[in-house]
């Protein structure tokens, strides 16, 4: 086969496994990854309904001041004899990692997660908005059934961006690993013969 050719073929079995790729990892949350907490960032603000999808105790929001995402933020109140709650009932799938972080200033803030501490968060980093001090807290939990409860305590904080992104499976990581792996080597393969059949033809010509 002459070497146009193979590399025609070459790049349609590329175009194939990239749509294919492109299925894969759709499917398994890593180019889009869809954030399963409903109003994470406190976006949807109404006066009857100041924030939808929320339930709590001493919570009050905070509109178009300096918010980690967006244009609002939710404040948990410290009244003096103790602080408040916010919580969400969350649609999850037995036995899957999730990713959960939130951004929050002010006082320490304790994540719930399935009615458990969850401890300290795994990784912490910070983002200046205006005069607030923005600290992400990240953490990775198992749920453990198809409804989860998330729980944020507090007393005097601010609270943005919560988010719950499920964990792509170490199965379809490894599948993409594989297949990448195995598609470069048959594009070598076929360079190598491609370069090889090209370097007879010349000395054919010779």
């Amino acid at each position: 086969m002459k070497p146009r050719y193979q590399w025609v073929r070459s790049a349609h079995l590329l175009y194939i496994f990239c749509l294919l790729f492109a299925r894969v990892v759709e499917g398994a949350d890593i180019i889009s990854p869809t954030n399963i907490v409903l109003n994470g960032s406190f976006e949807q603000f109404s006066v009857s309904n100041p924030h939808p999808y929320w339930t709590g105790m001493n919570i009050g929001m905070a509109l178009g001041v300096n918010a980690a995402d967006g244009r609002n933020y939710l404040e948990i109140i410290d009244v003096g004899s103790g602080g408040g709650f916010v919580t969400q009932t969350l649609n999850t799938t037995p036995a899957q990692i999730y990713h959960v972080s939130f951004a929050a200033f002010g006082n320490p803030a304790q994540l719930t997660w399935d009615g458990l501490n969850a401890g300290e968060p795994i990784s912490v980093s910070t983002n200046t908005v205006g005069n607030h001090n923005w600290v992400y807290s990240d953490f990775y939990l198992p749920a453990s059934s198809a409804s989860t409860v998330l729980r944020i305590d507090a007393a005097g904080i601010g609270l943005d961006d919560v988010r719950a992104v499920a964990v792509p499976e170490p199965s379809v990581v490894a599948f993409l690993v594989i297949s990448i792996s195995l598609l470069f080597a048959q594009l070598q393969s076929r360079t190598r013969r491609a370069n090889s059949s090209a370097l007879n033809d010349v000395h054919e010509v010779e």
